[in-house]
């Protein structure tokens, strides 16, 4: 089981980096019921496997009708966290919008998004990153991120952390229980 350790500890850096302590405690629930309720090991969970966790029918097809992103009819673990946990982690990106907003401008300039990019790890972050992302996410053109905006450039990052660690790890599980 150490490849779902593994997993699970990276899961639960991406909290760490939005500084949510309550929501990586319900991580490793979330990822045993999602590991043992995939009862054929594909790697998602179709409505006859969400059947079995007994959520009732009005629950079972708010999780389809939400969480399948991609409308194939199955739930991916990424779709899954997303549904659970995105939600709870949405309610901090004001907070820390207007941490990063030290003139109190109401926007992330360049320079309060070099200091985010520099926290986040990206060891030698300039200006022209910063300005790399808010070109990405300014959808008016003023060279600066509204809340708005901000949280879109957010909400990307939480996919992209999601669409990184989960396959490979939960792969890695999904084969160690079926050769075990």
């Amino acid at each position: 089981m150490a490849d779902s350790k593994t997993m699970l500890d990276m899961l639960e850096k991406v909290c760490k980096k939005y500084q949510i302590t309550e929501v990586s405690s319900n991580l490793r629930s979330a990822f045993n019921t999602f590991v043992s309720t995939d009862k054929n090991g594909d790697g998602t969970l179709d409505k006859e496997e969400i059947e079995s966790l007994k959520l009732g029918e009005k629950t079972n097809k708010e999780i389809f009708t939400k969480a399948d992103g991609d409308t194939t009819e199955t739930i991916t673990l990424q779709e899954l966290f997303k549904f659970i946990f995105l939600p709870n982690i949405k309610q901090y990106w004001k907070t820390l919008f207007n941490a990063l907003d030290t003139n109190n401008s109401g926007y992330i300039e360049a320079d309060e998004m070099e200091t985010y990019l520099v926290a986040c790890g990206f060891v030698g972050a300039e200006t022209e990153d910063a300005m790399g992302v808010i070109r990405n996410y300014d959808y008016n053109n003023d060279k600066k991120l509204s809340f708005e905006e901000f949280s879109e450039f957010l909400e990307d990052d939480f996919d992209r952390l999601m669409n990184d660690l989960v396959p490979a790890a939960l792969n890695r599980e999904l084969t160690f229980i079926a050769e075990n």
